[in-house]
């Protein structure tokens, strides 16, 4: 199941950090990160702050039950901007409020199942609905990416800081 969610060489959730996946084999390896994800949530300048939290720690758990994400790793970009600066078509594949929409961007290692994917949106969406954020006024969109790609030291990559 854990191989199903993540790539050859990640790990799949803080249950099993420590340990990754080599060929359906799990083999020690100390160093490797659980697949965290940088979420970034752009929102209408005026919504208030409280949703705001509400919205990110959905987001965030959402992540956690359908993508494996380790329940530790909450990054995440709040990004106000005026309703002038956020032109979304109004009735694109739904109808929605342009002026009250807000944007979610997730990126993180690669490796889910477009299952995992689906699973993901309509879990955020029905989320969303039950916190009383009306959820045809969001959209969603998740960028994969590798450890070469990420960077928390001066060493560079993550791949090259752990030496994968």
């Amino acid at each position: 199941m854990l191989q199903d969610c993540v790539p050859s060489g990640i790990i799949a959730t803080s249950r099993v950090r420590g340990l990754r996946f080599d060929d359906s084999k799990v083999l020690p390896h100390p160093e490797m990160p659980c697949p965290m994800p940088f979420n970034k949530i752009h929102v209408p300048r005026d919504l208030p702050r409280d949703i705001c939290a509400e919205i990110n720690r959905e987001l965030h758990e959402s992540l956690v039950a359908t993508c494996g994400v380790n329940p530790e790793d909450d990054f995440s970009l709040i990004v106000r901007h005026d309703p002038v600066d956020m032109m979304f078509h109004p009735t694109f594949l739904g109808k929605r409020n342009p002026d009250a929409t807000i944007v979610i961007e997730i990126v993180l290692l690669g490796g889910r199942t477009e299952a995992q994917k689906e699973h993901l949106f309509r879990d955020m969406r029905q989320r969303l609905d039950t916190i009383g954020f009306p959820a045809e006024n969001s959209i969603m969109y998740l960028m994969e990416n590798n450890p070469v790609d990420w960077s928390f030291s001066p060493v560079g990559s993550v791949k090259t800081a752990l030496g994968l």
